[in-house]
């Protein structure tokens, strides 16, 4: 079964990061979130990772955004941490498993020296405490910067 491509609006925050990188070398950012949306990475499938009956029923709208990665709910009590960063040289290929991975790294090793529990990096860059994902993430990248936004859980 061939699955046909879902129309979204524009995750907000892309066009905003877009407006913030045409200025900024690099930006951090931790977005707190208030309302309960779906989010789709650039070329997800809406099926089967989204109950569309069930956001119809509730109300909740569907996003999709610049990077890769699969659906996620986005919902108060989640953050939406942004990192992005100006390429040195607008030609410079990123190689983003590396790239992805260095961040949670980073991500981990600050974690781990305010709270002693057992995180490790599964997958693509999901953050985990044992099995249970607590950060999932995702890389967009353009000629002039590339960004990564983990959400957290």
């Amino acid at each position: 079964m061939k699955i046909k491509p879902f129309p979204a609006p524009a995750y907000n925050w892309d066009s905003q990061l877009l407006e913030a990188m045409s200025r900024e070398k690099k930006l951090i950012k931790i977005e707190p979130i208030h309302s309960s949306f779906v989010v789709l990475g650039r070329v997800t499938p809406h099926e089967p990772d989204i109950l569309m009956d069930h956001c119809r029923q509730d109300n909740v709208p569907i996003y999709r955004r610049k990077g890769g990665g699969g659906a996620v709910l986005l919902f108060p009590g989640v953050a939406v941490i942004t990192a992005a960063f100006k390429k040195e040289r607008r030609e410079e290929l990123v190689e983003i498993e590396v790239f992805l991975n260095g961040i949670v790294a980073k991500i981990q090793s600050g974690i781990l020296k305010t709270m002693d529990i057992p995180l490790n990096i599964k997958g693509m860059g999901d953050l985990c405490i044992e099995n249970k994902k607590i950060l999932g993430s995702s890389v967009y990248s353009t000629r002039d910067f590339i960004s990564y936004y983990g959400i957290k859980k």
